[in-house]
């Protein structure tokens, strides 16, 4: 992996590291998040972020749970509480 890209998937551990800290979301509401949190600089297009959360759920840095949300259909629902 190119350094760049290395440095591109750092920086999106920590934006949905930091967006899980406030709270458990499925992976759409992390996307909406970062969009917020990047004046919408950072596009997460939907199901972008996965990879990551499922690379980092290996590495035991958060966890997750198949659950239901507010008008939302059963989804995984990531947590950095591990």
């Amino acid at each position: 992996m190119e350094d760049s890209s290395l440095d591109v998937v750092r920086h999106l551990d920590v934006l949905i590291l930091k967006t899980l800290s406030w709270g458990a979301m499925h992976g759409y509401a992390v996307s909406r998040s970062i969009l917020r949190q990047t004046d919408e600089g950072l596009l997460c297009e939907e199901g972008r972020p996965v990879p990551s959360p499922l690379r980092m759920e290996a590495k035991g840095w958060l966890e997750s749970e198949w659950g239901l949300s507010e008008n939302k259909p059963p989804g995984q629902i990531l947590s950095a509480d591990a």
